[in-house]
């Protein structure tokens, strides 16, 4: 365990969740629905996480991780797995292997 994960509270890991979030998506009425619909989750969830009032349950953090590379880094930040992957070029790869997806799904 690195010494940041024992350093670690709920309350600095829900702000830390919140900045990705709002890193990611900015910070409008159109960002918590972006964010709900990115984790499957409701609107208010997403705007309490948007906020820092709480932290995502566990399955709506792992779809988060699964389709925000901002979020993903600092869960990885936060548990000491840093990743030599910037989170643009994660996000850019995402996005075009979705398209190659969609690509070979149509022929």
């Amino acid at each position: 365990m690195t010494a940041l994960a024992v350093e670690l509270d709920t309350q600095i890991v829900t702000m830390r969740f919140a900045a990705a979030l709002r890193s990611a998506f900015g910070d409008t009425k159109a960002a918590a629905k972006n964010v709900a619909r990115a984790a499957n989750s409701n609107l208010r969830a997403a705007e309490n996480w948007l906020a820092g009032r709480n932290a995502p349950d566990a399955v709506h953090m792992l779809r988060l991780m699964a389709t925000v590379p901002e979020f993903a880094a600092e869960v990885r930040r936060l548990t000491g797995m840093q990743s030599d992957m910037d989170p643009e070029f994660s996000r850019d790869l995402s996005r075009l292997f979705e398209q190659w997806q969609r690509m070979r799904a149509g022929q």
